[in-house]
């Protein structure tokens, strides 16, 4: 894969990730969701326009937005984080936060796949990614985090340490015919 590549996916990534965030920090759940859905259209039209592998990514974004939605969920349920502008609280997690995750995953699938075979070191940037992820979202207005903002951020990222890996393994035994957990 050329520069370009990893160039776009990772632009249009930050351009959902920001518009998602700020836009819900303002009291727009639908907006942002929407802004973020084209990103994501984006994303998956590079993706196949760049003849790049295509064959597993509906897998993956499935996988992630199931352990996605039921942790931020359930994290909602038990207070630890309040997201502004979402209409199913407190229940269900956002619409624009889905579509980040979303627009995530093919960002990952499409760029970071070498870290799939390297489960450990993809749950230890997970671990800082996701806390300064939250982080800054939690600090552009998008999320209340009412246990203190660095302890949650923490602890989600945490969480991600291992979820991440664990759906990225999932993935992989679905992936391969023969379940031998190599590409």
């Amino acid at each position: 894969m050329n520069k370009a590549h990893y160039l776009i996916h990772l632009t249009v990534y930050y351009i959902a990730w920001f518009a998602g965030i700020t836009l819900a920090a303002q009291g727009y759940p639908w907006r942002s969701t929407l802004i973020v859905g084209v990103c994501i259209v984006l994303q998956l039209y590079w993706q196949y326009k760049s003849k790049s592998m295509m064959s597993g990514v509906w897998r993956l974004l499935l996988i992630i937005l199931f352990f996605s939605s039921l942790i931020d969920s359930l994290l909602i349920y038990k207070g630890i984080i309040i997201y502004s502008a979402n209409p199913f609280a407190p229940y269900f997690t956002s619409p624009w936060m889905i579509g980040i995750w979303l627009s995530f995953t093919v960002l990952l699938y499409a760029t970071l796949s070498g870290l799939f075979s390297h489960l450990f070191l993809l749950g230890i940037l997970s671990w800082l990614g996701f806390a300064v992820a939250f982080y800054l979202g939690a600090r552009l207005g998008a999320a209340f985090f009412p246990y203190g903002t660095v302890i949650t951020c923490f602890f989600i990222g945490a969480i991600w340490a291992f979820v991440l890996p664990f759906c990225v393994y999932c993935y992989r035994k679905q992936a391969l015919p023969d379940n031998s957990g190599s590409f």
